[in-house]
Formats: C-alpha cells, sequence, structure tokens
C-alpha cells in the first residue's frame, strides 16, 4: 500500500499553452512501480479547461468536486458531478474543465500514456454552440445580416491564417472609411457608404482571401483580377497566406469608397 499525502505534495501553476483559464496541477509520483501509472490532480477555477487532446493510452477521470463539462469530439457538452468517474480510451480527441458556476476539481489517471496537445478550445465550444459550417474552399456560412455583427461573426469563422487576414481587412476598411456600412450577403462580408453603395467584399477560397472592388477598373493600379459579362467592371486582388499588403491595400480602399458604389442590396 502506498499513499500520497495531498499536503506533502507541490503544485504547480498548469501550463498556459495547453490550458485556457487558471488551474493547478499536483503531480502524485510513485504511487505504482509501474513507470506507466501517472496521477495528477488538477484544480480548475470557473470555466478553465484542457486544450483539445488524445491520449495514447487509456485515461480515468475521477471527479473530487464541483461540476465537469467535458466533450468527446464529434458529440455534444456533458456535464458530470462531483463522484462520478469518466473513462477515455486511447486516441479520443476531448477536453475536460470546470462548469462556468464555479471550480471543479478531478483526479486524473493515465495508464501506459502519453500526451498529445492540440489547439485551444473556443468559447463556442466551451458553451456547447454548434460548430461553424464552411462552405465549399472554407467559406464560412453565415446568414445574411446588416451591420457589424455578422461581419465579425464571419470573420471569427474564418480558418486559419485567413481569420487574420479578414481581421486587417475590416480594420483597413474601418481606419479609411470611418461610416462605412456593413453588412453580409451570399456569406460574405459587405463594405459600402451610405447613399453611394458598397465598394467591396471578399470571399474565403482553399488557397487565399478573394478581396473585390465592386468599382475596380477604375482604381490605380488596376487590381489583377478581372470579371466577365455584367461583372465587367469588378476587379479583384487575391490575398495569399503572408502577402498582404496593407498600404496598397488601404490605397484600393480609399479610392473605391470614394466612388459610386453597387446597389445591388
Amino acid at each position: 500500500m502506498r499513499i500520497a499525502r495531498l499536503a506533502a505534495l507541490a503544485s504547480e501553476t498548469a501550463d498556459p499553452d495547453t490550458f485556457t483559464g487558471q488551474a493547478r496541477m499536483t503531480r502524485m509520483p510513485g504511487l505504482s512501480d509501474a513507470p506507466e501509472v501517472k496521477a495528477f490532480r488538477v484544480e480548475f477555477e470557473p470555466a478553465a479547461r484542457t486544450h483539445w487532446h488524445t491520449h495514447s493510452g487509456p485515461q480515468v477521470l475521477a471527479i473530487l468536486s464541483g461540476r465537469c463539462r467535458l466533450q468527446r469530439a464529434g458529440e455534444p457538452v456533458q456535464e458530470i458531478d462531483a463522484g462520478d468517474v469518466a473513462c477515455i480510451a486511447a486516441g479520443e480527441r476531448h477536453w475536460h474543465g470546470a462548469a462556468a458556476d464555479g471550480p471543479m476539481t478531478h483526479l486524473a489517471v493515465n495508464v501506459e500514456s502519453t500526451t498529445t496537445w492540440l489547439e485551444a478550445v473556443t468559447d463556442a465550444e466551451y458553451a456547447g454552440e454548434k460548430p461553424m459550417v464552411l462552405l465549399s474552399g472554407g467559406n464560412p456560412q453565415i446568414a445574411k445580416g446588416d451591420g457589424d455583427a455578422p461581419v465579425q461573426a464571419y470573420i471569427a469563422a474564418m480558418p486559419g491564417w485567413k481569420r487574420n487576414v479578414g481581421r486587417r481587412l475590416d480594420d483597413l476598411v474601418v481606419h479609411s472609411v470611418p461610416d462605412v456600412r456593413k453588412a453580409v450577403r451570399w456569406h460574405s462580408p459587405w463594405y459600402g457608404v451610405e447613399d453611394q453603395g458598397w465598394f467591396l467584399s471578399y470571399h474565403v477560397h482553399t488557397r487565399y482571401v478573394r478581396v473585390t472592388f465592386l468599382q475596380g477598373r477604375l482604381l490605380r493600379p488596376v487590381p489583377p483580377g478581372s470579371g466577365k459579362g455584367k461583372d465587367k467592371d469588378k476587379r479583384w486582388f487575391d490575398v495569399h497566406e503572408g502577402e498582404l499588403d496593407e498600404e496598397q491595400m488601404a490605397s484600393w480602399i480609399q479610392q473605391a469608397a470614394a466612388l459610386p458604389g453597387w446597389r445591388g442590396f
């Protein structure tokens, strides 16, 4: 028989690279002669949680106090209470943490297991919201709406590096056109000027973000992408990873905002 007395063990702050929020971990070494059996006591502050991760072997979580929120990838978020136990199979992508209304402590026992840490659990994932649907090319599916809120929802759903491009484009437009109008139509953000129409839109594609100027043929220099038929006035520029020329983009935005825009909606 071996006993680990909590008062004799040192705790440490959980690694912020693998946890969101405040948590403390107490390692419990030497409970077994088998080195592949490891135990950890983890104390989570309200809403704190691990990142997504997997284990190469099984893990048992015993909830000591509070309420635990946990989720296996592809399934709804669940809650379990003090006294409950969860067993996570090897290779299952999952996360666990405290409920928002109070702290939680669990004992984690890993058997023949190493941990592979993945991305952080977003606030939406923690809250159990349905994941954003991405259309062809990774473009977010956002319902039409007017104002800043739907545009920010679109930007937040842009995948990977494209999200930063969306943020910078939005910042450049707002800085260049302080009274800009915003909307989402056809799963894309639109920017316009009151009583002038819409001058710019962008859309996510697999390898780039396409920025379209509705009167682009009048810009100088003319953006390289060209429309056909009814879209003969459109011009666009495809922004690839690491290739956003902010100075040129700001110049195009300022020029476009000063021109009569498109009044299609």
